[in-house]
This record gives C-alpha cells, sequence and structure tokens, in this order.
C-alpha cells in the first residue's frame, strides 16, 4: 500500500486509549508487534465499537477494517501480555451520526482524562484538541510512500478497466473507448484475495493524495485513489463481493475532433449536451475540451464521482450537497464555464437547469443514444446535443423552436 506512519521512539504505556482513526488504519496492532508501543491495558471505548459496527451493518468498508483490527488487537494480548477493556458508554444513534462533528472523538478524549493514559490517534484534528486540553497523546501521521497497489499490477499497457468478482476469473478490458477486447486473466480468486485488494484500495483512498471515498453506502463504495476509479460492491447489493477499476489511458487534444467553428462556437457558448453509450469516449471527449477551454476560462466542474474530468479545476460532488448549496456555490464563485458530468437523477436535471436559467455556460454529460428519448428524460432547455460513439463525434442534433435537427439540418422530431 502506498502509505507509511511514524511515530518517534519507543513508548512504555499503562493504558493506551486508540480512537477510531488508528484502529481502522491497523496502527496498534502494527506498534505493538514492531516493538515501538509496550502497554499494560488498552482501553477501547464503546462509543469506537459502537461506530464500527454501526458502519459494518450498513456494509462499509471502513466498519470491516476497524473491527477486524479490534479482533487482531485481542489476539495479540494473549501473545504480548496485556489487557483489553471495553470502557465508556455506547455512544447514542445521534452521536454516530454527528461523528464527523468530533461527537465519538470528544468521548474518547474524556475516557483518556479520566483514566489519566494516553491518548492514541492519526486524526491531526483530535491530536491539536488534545494537546489544548492538556490530554497526554501519541499522533501519527500517515504520509505517502511510492509502492504499486495490487489493483495497478492489473493495468498494463493498454487495459482501460479491471473485473475482479469473488471466486471468479479475473478480466481486462483492452483498447480504446467504443473498440475493446475482454480479456481473461490470471486465475479465479478466492473471496478473501478480493477482500484484501478492496481493504487495500479503501485505505488507499484515504491517504493518497488526490484520494478520497466518494461514496460509502451499504452495499458499494465507491474510491478513487488518484489514478483509477474503484467501484466494490458487496451483498446485498451484488451476489458476490466484485470490484471494478477503471483508468483513463488516452488523452486527447481538442483539435483531433476537427470540430468546424460553428460548432466549436456553440459549444464554448454552452448550453451543450454530450451523449453516448457508457464507454463511449464522452469523457475523454469532455477533458480535451477542459484542457481548450482552460487555457483563458475559469472552469467548476460538478461530477459524481468526482475526478473523471482531469485538471486543475474546482470539483463539486453532488453526494455532499443540496441542490441549493451547490447553485449558491457556482453562482457566487463566478466561474465562466460549469461541466456536469454525469447526469442521471432528476436531481441532476433540475440543477443543470438552474444553473443554465441563471446565466452560466453550462455542458453536461448523459448516457444515451437516442435524442429524442434524452429529452424526453430530461426536460431541459439545450440548443446543442453532441453524439460521442467510438470516440469520435458521430452526430450533431440542434433544437430549435421544439424541434430537433440532424447536422443537415433536417428536422428527425419534435419535442
Amino acid at each position: 500500500m502506498q502509505k507509511t506512519q511514524n511515530i518517534k521512539g519507543k513508548y512504555n504505556i499503562d493504558k493506551l486509549i486508540p480512537d477510531t482513526s488508528v484502529i481502522i488504519e491497523g496502527l496498534v496492532s502494527k506498534y505493538i508487534v514492531n516493538g515501538q508501543i509496550k502497554v499494560k491495558e488498552i482501553l477501547i471505548h464503546e462509543a469506537v465499537l459502537g461506530e464500527l459496527e454501526n458502519q459494518a451493518n450498513s456494509k462499509k468498508l471502513i466498519g470491516d477494517l476497524g473491527l477486524e483490527e479490534v479482533k487482531k488487537i485481542r489476539k495479540l494480548s494473549k501473545k504480548y501480555g496485556f489487557k483489553v477493556v471495553f470502557s465508556g458508554r455506547r455512544a447514542s444513534a445521534e452521536e454516530i451520526k454527528q461523528a464527523r462533528r468530533g461527537e465519538i472523538d470528544a468521548l474518547i478524549r474524556s475516557l483518556a482524562a479520566k483514566e489519566n493514559g494516553v491518548l492514541f490517534t492519526a486524526d491531526k484534528v483530535q491530536g491539536k484538541v488534545a494537546d489544548a486540553k492538556g490530554i497526554k497523546n501519541i499522533f501519527v501521521k500517515i504520509e505517502q510512500v511510492t509502492e504499486e497497489l495490487s489493483l495497478e499490477k492489473f493495468f498494463s499497457k493498454g487495459v482501460m478497466s479491471v473485473h475482479i468478482r469473488e471466486n471468479h476469473f479475473t478480466y481486462v478490458k483492452k483498447g480504446k473507448p467504443g473498440k475493446t477486447k475482454l480479456c481473461k486473466i490470471g486465475k479465479k480468486l478466492k473471496k478473501e484475495e478480493v477482500e484484501k485488494i478492496a481493504k487495500e484500495s479503501f485505505e488507499e483512498a484515504i491517504v493518497r493524495e488526490g484520494g478520497f471515498i466518494e461514496v460509502d453506502k451499504r452495499g458499494i463504495s465507491i474510491l478513487n485513489t488518484g489514478e483509477l476509479r474503484v467501484v466494490i460492491t458487496k451483498p446485498p447489493l451484488s451476489e458476490y463481493l466484485e470490484i471494478t477499476a477503471t483508468k483513463s489511458i488516452k488523452n486527447m487534444n481538442l483539435k483531433d475532433y476537427k470540430i468546424n467553428k460553428k460548432l466549436m462556437a456553440e459549444i464554448v457558448g454552452g448550453s451543450v449536451l454530450i451523449i453516448g453509450n457508457p464507454g463511449s469516449g464522452k469523457s475523454v471527449f469532455v477533458n480535451a475540451f477542459a484542457k481548450y477551454l482552460s487555457k483563458n476560462k475559469i472552469i467548476k466542474v460538478v461530477e459524481s464521482p468526482r475526478d473523471l474530468i482531469k485538471g486543475n479545476f474546482s470539483k463539486y460532488s453532488t453526494n455532499g450537497s443540496s441542490n441549493l448549496e451547490l447553485l449558491d456555490a457556482l453562482l457566487l464563485s463566478r466561474p465562466d464555464y460549469v461541466i456536469f458530468d454525469s447526469l442521471k437523477s432528476n436531481n441532476d436535471f433540475k440543477l443543470f437547469n438552474d444553473l443554465k436559467i441563471s446565466g452560466l455556460n453550462v455542458l453536461g454529460i448523459m448516457n444515451g443514444i437516442n435524442v429524442l428519448d434524452v429529452l424526453k428524460r430530461c426536460q431541459f432547455v439545450v440548443k446543442t446535443i453532441i453524439l460521442i460513439d467510438a470516440g469520435e463525434i458521430k452526430s450533431v442534433f440542434r433544437i430549435t423552436d421544439n424541434e430537433v435537427k440532424g447536422h443537415n439540418g433536417k428536422i428527425i422530431g419534435q419535442i
């Protein structure tokens, strides 16, 4: 994995109180095994256990990681001769809900102060608050190192995506948008092997620069590790534990699409929708356009998951914000252009409409190939629709006076 954690020196501690961050990262067991921490007693707050249990019940990988570490700590207690005590009260449902705002951390700090123990954390804010309150603590900084992820090893030359399923063969897609070949590689991976890859990817998304966890819900996690977008599904959402990782391997310049001046003016002027099947090359085209536009314009990107559009742009996610919050943020920041990737839900369509009505230049991206069906689904005002197929501009449609015209000006339907 591409991370390392370092604490200076060795510690002999009577009572160690770990918080959720170090338990999830597996740091307690690590430093006990390597001898940097010798301890007589480890106190795990019931609130930590409750938070991990809640996450595990919601089929979130972060909960599984933490519970595995707690199990490992209990096993090590017999070998290294320390006690494991579960202390404190169980957190309420509201406190677990407010965990991100520090409710659970506050309970853990209170236990450390009450027991005159040493708080162990990898959370910078937790460490600073403990310092401010005079609570003894060990803060461990998680840093990035350059080591290849297990998933990255599947991405040989020409591989666009990797598809892993427990007790099945692994497949990779090779080629370019619209022209791919499915290849079976390696042996069947056991459930434990797939779980290891999933956990490694999850941990990496937390610590790698540019990495983040986009979604972690019951049965599905969507991660970004910088280069890879990783989708992990598990029962009850999917029949088996599955991992799909994608990587953009083709970079295009806008001039490669041979766009005429009229169409270029329409795209730059906003009110454009890019459509096509999944994997047809829509995002490759939009990346080329964003690269071109960014030379002299401020671009904001709305996408879920984030990081499909590459570049040094401000990126907003629909997963963690309401339409009103996103609209306010975008209008107040005064961008020259907004790229919306990708439109899926009614909320997405409404936000696209609101952005356009507010006077912003907007380009949207949507899965679909039938322009009339797309317009019926969206019900928003666009002037131009571009169909991308096999990485190329296949057709251009213009909407005028409730009529849809093809690239030759012929009316193909009414809306």
